[in-house]
């Protein structure tokens, strides 16, 4: 099937990312300064090392070598290895930025269940037809609704014929 937009971001939901960066320097420092656990020099050093270069690593990983890829097709707007939303569940889509989706999610009642994050502010906002939204982010959300609205097109001209 031909590709109407196809995107491939960074992973960088900040729910994840920060807390993994934080958490384990913070267990370390707390073992060693406040509860003073008792440790020979070597262990001490090897913790603190640790506690500085694994959020290091973590920060990387995340950043720069797991990436998502968004692709639209005429059936379809696939998450890879995440999820394939079909054209015919989509009522409507609407360039958005992530703070207005979200005051709205939480304002109807709707919750932040179904929202794949990729690093950006802006994106698309679907209503689906089952009745929930969900929001996309991209990098690059006027191409991206384009797309989008090309594949929904078509998908309504077939229907109609």
């Amino acid at each position: 099937m031909t590709e109407l937009f196809n995107e491939n971001q960074p992973f960088m939901p900040l729910a994840i990312v920060v807390p993994m960066a934080l958490v384990f320097p913070i267990i370390v420092f707390l073992m060693l300064f406040v509860l003073e656990v008792e440790v020979d020099d070597f262990a001490r050093i090897y913790l603190i090392c640790m506690a500085v270069i694994l959020p290091i690593i973590n920060l990387v990983v995340l950043t720069f070598l797991i990436r998502v890829r968004t692709i639209v097709d005429h059936e379809s707007v696939i998450l890879k290895a995440r999820m394939t939303i079909p054209l015919a569940d989509i009522e409507s889509v609407s360039l958005d930025d992530f703070k207005r989706y979200k005051e709205f999610c939480l304002q109807n009642g709707h919750g932040l269940s179904r929202m794949p994050i990729f690093g950006c502010s802006k994106g698309l906002r679907f209503e689906l037809k089952e009745g929930g939204f969900l929001f996309i982010g991209s990098k690059k959300p006027t191409e991206f609704e384009n797309a989008v609205r090309m594949a929904l097109r078509r998908v309504k001209r077939n229907e109609e014929e």
